[in-house]
């Protein structure tokens, strides 16, 4: 009974766990760079630094003087083996690229966000710059809003564009909010290595079947000395005849 318990809670604890939200809050505003991490509504800022609090001054210790150590003996370098680890080939790593692609591409769809908010406002110098700055970002946000709604999960979006004949420089105001589940990074984590792992099994297998008939075939040695006995024993027996 106790055993059951003991492993209910651990379930318990390990569900819990996975169902931790992380993520990444990024914002561009008025030319300010901010980024912090969050897990389970807790956020650490890490761009700007917060400011660090005043530490106290250690005490100086007095300092021992070291004895001198002996030169350690310098060792041969070992010789590297020829060869890809694990008897891979190129075509198995490009397999192994393309199986980690795909899951990655799937990866994509668990991320959601929270938050993304996008104000655009076109100004240059010349009216006729401004106007075609503005006419190509709407264009890119028409092509690229449908495909980012496919690959990831939008939550809340404020996505503006303006034109300003009067200021000499855009304006860009970004912000964004992503977040993942604990669990879903463990996943991907998961079908990686299963995907991986079965191509190194798969290379395995061919190269012991191609080393089991390497073995089946005759030494080179013993086909050259036969060739070799033929040769001779031919030659004899036209000397022979050619002798009368």
């Amino acid at each position: 009974m106790v055993g059951w318990i003991i492993l209910g809670v651990l379930v318990a604890l390990i569900t819990a766990f996975n169902l931790i939200p992380v993520g990444v809050d990024f914002s561009l505003i008025d030319d300010k760079l901010r980024l912090a991490a969050k897990a389970a509504g807790v956020k650490l800022q890490l761009i700007p630094k917060p400011p660090e609090k005043e530490k106290k001054p250690k005490k100086e210790k007095k300092k021992r003087e070291k004895k001198p150590r002996p030169p350690k003996e310098e060792k041969p370098p070992k010789e590297k083996g020829k060869g890809m680890p694990l008897g891979l080939t190129v075509d198995d790593l490009f397999e192994i690229v393309k199986k980690v692609l795909h899951h990655l591409n799937r990866f994509g769809h668990k991320f959601s966000v929270d938050n993304f908010m996008l104000h655009f406002t076109a100004s240059e110098l010349d009216p006729y710059y401004t106007a075609m700055t503005y006419a190509y970002v709407n264009e890119a946000i028409c092509i690229l809003a449908p495909m980012c709604r496919r690959s990831f999960k939008v939550k809340k979006s404020d996505v503006s564009t303006d034109l300003d004949f009067m200021a000499n420089r855009f304006r860009l105001d970004l912000a964004l909010e992503m977040s993942i589940r604990i669990g879903q990074i463990v996943g991907l984590g998961f079908a990686i290595a299963f995907s991986a792992l079965g191509v190194v099994l798969k290379a395995k297998r061919r190269a012991k079947k191609e080393a089991k008939q390497q073995a089946k075939l005759p030494p080179p040695d013993a086909g050259a000395a036969e060739n070799k006995e033929n040769n001779s024993t031919i030659q004899d027996e036209d000397r022979m005849a050619a002798n009368g």
